[in-house]
């Protein structure tokens, strides 16, 4: 009779170390299984975050190259020293695409995917327009 119970009482051990380790395993799966998706979830955050870093600098130093460049030229040869709205909306376009002209295929695809093609382009239009009244606040 004491060899029955030793039997049966390593039995209940063994099936109780089993039980053990598979709710351990499973809870250390689920934690590991949790810890890769905030990994990823930060990762996949800085990356859009540094996107949109490249983006508006890409329209900063843009819109800092055409106001350096093209606009007195153009100023320079209006007989009233003042931009047309045809000449505003060419260099507008301009500073777009040399903007985007700056960023990498991928990123460009990616903001498009992002903002959707028709978002993207006023995106454009209303951080071009901050950027040029940040500099005219500055007198750059």
């Amino acid at each position: 009779m004491v060899a029955c119970a030793g039997i049966k009482m390593e039995n209940v051990n063994s099936v109780l170390v089993e039980t053990i380790l598979s709710v351990a395993g499973a809870a250390l799966t689920w934690f590991l299984i949790w810890v890769r998706k905030t990994l990823q979830e930060k990762v996949e955050q800085e990356h859009l975050q540094q996107l949109l870093l490249r983006f508006a600098d890409a329209i900063d130093t843009a819109v800092r190259e055409a106001a350096q460049t093209v606009t007195p030229k153009l100023k320079e040869a209006a007989a009233d020293g003042k931009i047309s709205e045809d000449e505003r909306t060419e260099l507008k376009n301009n500073v777009r695409l040399a903007a985007l002209d700056q960023l990498t295929a991928v990123d460009r695809e990616k903001l498009a995917k992002l903002f959707g093609v028709e978002q993207l382009d006023r995106k454009i239009d209303r951080q071009i327009e901050a950027v040029v009244q940040r500099l005219k606040e500055k007198n750059v």
